[in-house]
């Protein structure tokens, strides 16, 4: 009896070690991804070049409702040695696991899905989906 719960519990922890692992490996490519230049001559990372347009849109879009006129955009500029360097880490980790999301949900949903009963697996859907739905419209 002992050894049949210890054995299940066993095949548990391995399920849940590659669960974990194929997380990790999918946040980390995605956030190198988010890392690399474009172009192989002077580019910027995607990391960058997205927070730096949400940034315009943001302080813009204030500056609008101040009645300030600008047409400068947004220069990332680092305030240490290591500052460049940290807001790229920092943004692309951000980035990465922003657009690696879904597929995490998704990997979430197959490792619960055989834990949980058919109402809760319409719930949990239901609930995936308004959320998401929720987030495109705002």
């Amino acid at each position: 009896m002992v050894d049949e719960i210890s054995r299940e519990l066993i095949k548990e922890a391995v399920e849940f070690a590659k669960f974990l692992r194929r997380v990790v490996l999918i946040v980390v490519i995605v956030t190198f991804s988010m890392m690399i230049p474009v172009k192989l001559s002077y580019s910027e990372p995607p990391a960058f070049y997205i927070l730096k347009k949400i940034l315009d849109s943001l302080i813009l879009g204030l500056l609008l409702r101040l009645d300030f006129n600008s047409n400068n955009s947004i220069i990332l500029i680092a305030g240490s040695p290591a500052g460049h360097i940290r807001v790229l880490l920092s943004s692309a980790l951000f980035f990465g696991l922003l657009v690696s999301s879904p597929i995490l949900l998704y990997f979430f949903y197959r490792y619960l899905r055989p834990a949980l009963y058919p109402h809760e697996r319409r719930a949990a859907v239901r609930v995936v989906f308004s959320q998401h739905c929720y987030s495109i419209a705002v």
